[in-house]
């Protein structure tokens, strides 16, 4: 009975076979047309995108030209992995920069006056981790105001490398413009860093001393110069850092590199990096503060270490954004951008 009906299949021609062609070409037909369709439906929303974007970049004059050409940049550099580097080093040459300050600054001011001027750049630099920070302060700074030659220059070479590593990264981000790494420039600058922001510690003990030593002025509403300072002194603490934050932005940017960089450029990149620096560091305190007691329970007494790297992490992923910024600004607009401008419109 089966090998009558098996027999009546093979004599059979309405009965569909396995391998039959008319039986598969309808199924891929169909599969061929709705995938042509797909396509075609993203190759429609590709060209009605890169149109919009190309009518919005003319009405900003090429803005978000320079936009997207940091970020292709900022990707091709592999900036976060540097970031990353930059976040190592930074942790290793914290304490040692604060040693330093301490050791150098305070044989001629007084170790005590410039541990509280450091304090306040700690709560200011660092959302989190301050307490721990302070506590170094406090604790394992050395008191003692003798150092040795071979002491001080060990010092500036370990709080020296943080610099190089920032120096060298953000540097990178003008290699399409031509400029190369110098390592022995980049140590040099590093160590140059160093010693100005000595110079820039002792010129602030020096105007706190001043600020001390003036007298009071006089009130005309009892009650209004504390109110006033309850209300203005915050904002314009935010205010001077964020200026300051800008000014070291503006020269790492204009000395990085080695080469000619425009001033411009690097006023308006750093300007944006030291707002959105700022800005993220209020959200970051917030965040931290409110998941502070649920991190400890993970990673126990190395929260805070942990924390502090994280938020150095994310400040050099800002410096970097902020240089690759400046460099797609300088080639699009730069004098360099401007001649082959011109050249074009003369030919």
């Amino acid at each position: 009975m089966e090998s009558h009906t098996g027999d009546q299949a093979k004599t059979n021609p309405a009965a569909p076979q396995a391998n039959d062609p008319s039986t598969t070409a309808p199924v891929e037909a169909a599969t061929t047309g709705h995938t042509a369709v797909a396509k075609g439906k993203i190759d429609d929303l590709r060209a009605h995108g890169a149109s919009m974007y190309t009518h919005a970049d003319t009405r900003s004059h090429g803005r978000l030209s320079v936009f997207r050409t940091a970020a292709a940049n900022f990707m091709a550099a592999r900036a976060t992995s540097s970031a990353a580097a930059i976040s190592y080093y930074a942790l290793l040459s914290l304490f040692p920069i604060i040693v330093f300050a301490v050791l150098l600054v305070g044989a001629f001011f007084g170790q005590p006056r410039v541990i509280g001027i450091i304090e306040v750049f700690v709560t200011s630099v660092f959302p989190v981790g301050r307490e721990f920070l302070l506590g170094f302060l406090g604790q394992s700074v050395p008191v003692s105001t003798s150092i040795t030659l071979f002491s001080a220059l060990m010092l500036l070479w370990s709080a020296s490398s943080f610099f190089v590593e920032m120096s060298t990264h953000v540097g990178q981000a003008w290699e399409p413009l031509g400029a190369r790494v110098n390592t022995m420039r980049e140590r040099g600058l590093g160590i140059f860093t160093v010693i100005a922001m000595m110079a820039l510690l002792a010129i602030t003990v020096v105007a706190s001393v001043v600020l001390s030593m003036m007298p009071q002025l006089p009130t005309l509403i009892p009650g209004l110069r504390d109110s006033l300072g309850a209300i203005l002194g915050p904002i314009l603490g935010w205010v001077l850092f964020l200026v300051l934050i800008w000014a070291v932005l503006y020269g790492l940017y204009r000395v990085a590199s080695g080469i000619h960089v425009w001033r411009t450029a690097a006023l308006l990149a750093s300007g944006l990096a030291a707002l959105v620096w700022q800005i993220m560091s209020q959200i970051f305190g917030w965040w931290a503060a409110g998941d502070l007691a649920h991190y400890q329970h993970i990673y126990g007494s190395l929260t805070t270490v942990i924390l502090m790297m994280l938020w150095m992490y994310l400040s050099a992923i800002i410096v970097l954004a902020g240089a690759h910024l400046c460099a797609a600004i300088e080639s699009h607009y730069g004098p360099a951008a401007q001649v082959v401008s011109a050249r074009g419109a003369a030919q």
